[in-house]
């Protein structure tokens, strides 16, 4: 009766100990240590229970059990080590994670180790040179049948040795251009940016050249082609194209962008743009921005891309013809013009005027069309999108100040009295703006100088309408600085546009 006893207690406390670890298993760490943890469980409540059950069977037994007891409780050890190393400080020291390959390596050949020091310990009379010879036997038979495996396996060994990529790296390898997602035993797994899978055997690899794009520094410099016209200087280009690239953040302010004269091609010249990255997976994307944001940089400052065409056809315009369509977009401008406060007093022939010194302006969605802090002397009228305005609060962060629809004016800060842009203006969606500057102001403003004091007290309500603003996000009306008075603002216009002040009961 003793001895099932022994063999109830033994089966209740394995079935605890299973519990038990079910009962962990959200845990991760447990989760990864179940089969090894089980295995010692069923060594030590073997040996505790059924040792001499088992020695009446085999004299040899116990011995065994403890030493597979012992084995396990050091495997366990073994598997700790390991994760630590490999999951928390290689990978904090290096920044990368680790190839399984190696984990493999490093935990079989510690478990071998141990494995030998437990025999020795428990059998001192088992004869290893016997045990090797026959080790090199069965490893001669398995080699010859696992020729390629071992191949692979070996390529893997000689591959990371060199060091010569790690997990995480952008790579190209027989056209494909992927990350390398892991390594292991066998192969080498490669995710491509349009998520494919690739797998590709370590003997294959190592046959290969491999273009490494992560190594040895992160900065990748990248190039994007353009042709323009050839009536444009090269140095205008040069200049545009290098203050586009400073609003594109991927790019990196050092080693600085440059821009380069290669060809003179049939219908434009063509230019290399040259600019470095720090994240290879964004090249695509940085290049897409730069050819986007170039196309209304060139746009807005009339610089032609020369469309690449053979097929020539003739076509009659007449002066008439030109002449007609430009009227009709100054009168279109006028319009435009007609329905601000700002110019309301002025004259129909001179709104045509104004119209006709105006520049159209396209912005791309996400673009900033004025930028806080940066000097400017025109404004702008929107004529088809929608824009938003911010400004930096006390505490540094952005307070929105309006938005603006079709039809809307902004920028009259810096326009009238020459002071940097009180605000940031993005474009939320493309959009199309006119253009006013302060050369083809000022004649207006020299015949209508009653103007100047309709242009003071916008100034005024849009400085109050602007410290509101601020004032509301932060929810403390009573810290906002006093607002100058219209007649202040009208006397700042003036001076700007170098025209005599207006005597005091004028205003």
């Amino acid at each position: 009766m003793e001895s099932y006893r022994d063999l109830v207690a033994f089966l209740v406390c394995l079935a605890l100990f299973a519990l038990l670890l079910r009962m962990l298993r959200p845990w991760p760490l447990l989760r990864r240590l179940t089969a090894p943890l089980l295995l010692f469980a069923l060594a030590a409540l073997l040996w505790g229970f059924e040792s001499e059950r088992l020695q009446a069977i085999y004299p040899q037994a116990p011995r065994i059990l403890s030493a597979a007891a012992l084995f396990f409780a050091l495997f366990l050890l073994i598997r700790l080590f390991e994760i630590a190393l490999f999951e928390h400080v290689l990978p904090r020291r290096t920044r990368r994670p680790v190839p399984v390959m190696l984990r493999d390596i490093l935990r079989m050949v510690l478990s071998a180790a141990v494995l030998v020091w437990v025999i020795k310990k428990y059998f001192p009379t088992v004869n290893f040179s016997a045990l090797a010879v026959s080790s090199i036997i069965i490893g001669y038979i398995i080699g010859n049948a696992t020729q390629e495996t071992l191949g692979n396996l070996i390529a893997g060994l000689a591959l990371n040795s060199e060091n010569s990529f790690s997990i995480g790296d952008w790579i190209t390898v027989q056209g494909r251009t992927g990350r390398i997602a892991n390594i292991t035993w066998r192969s080498t797994r490669i995710l491509t940016r349009d998520l494919e899978d690739i797998i590709i055997p370590n003997s294959t690899l190592s046959r290969e050249i491999i273009i490494n794009h992560s190594r040895p520094t992160p900065e990748l410099r990248a190039r994007v082609r353009v042709g323009v016209s050839y009536d444009v200087p090269p140095n205008r280009v040069r200049e545009t194209v290098l203050d586009t690239l400073r609003s594109i953040p991927t790019i990196e302010a050092q080693p600085s962008p440059s821009v380069r004269v290669v060809e003179y091609a049939d219908f434009a010249v063509m230019y290399d743009i040259l600019f470095f990255i720090r994240e290879f997976e964004r090249l695509e994307e940085t290049r897409a921005a730069v050819m986007n944001l170039l196309w209304y940089r060139f746009k807005r400052d009339g610089i032609a891309i020369p469309f690449p065409i053979r097929d020539v056809r003739s076509r009659m315009i007449t002066i008439n013809d030109e002449q007609a369509e430009i009227e009709r977009k100054v009168k279109a401008a006028a319009e435009l013009l007609e329905r601000q406060p700002l110019f309301a007093p002025l004259r129909s022939a001179d709104r045509l005027a104004l119209a006709a010194r105006t520049h159209p302006r396209i912005f791309a969605k996400n673009e900033a069309v004025v930028q806080e802090g940066r000097p400017g002397t025109s404004l702008f009228i929107v004529k088809t999108g929608r824009l938003r305005a911010e400004a930096a609060g006390p505490d540094g962060r952005p307070v929105v100040l309006a938005e603006f629809q079709p039809g809307d004016l902004f920028g009259e800060w810096s326009f009238l009295t020459g002071e940097p842009r009180s605000a940031t203006v993005l474009a939320l969606e493309d959009s199309e703006l006119l253009e006013l500057d302060k050369a083809a102001f000022t004649p207006i403003l020299k015949a209508n100088l009653e103007l100047a004091e309709e242009l003071g007290r916008l100034l005024a309500q849009r400085a109050t309408d602007r410290s509101a603003a601020i004032a509301a996000s932060q929810d403390q009306m009573a810290h906002t600085s006093p607002i100058s008075p219209a007649r202040h603002f009208m006397n700042r216009i003036l001076d700007f546009f170098g025209l005599p002040s207006l005597p005091e009961s004028s205003s």
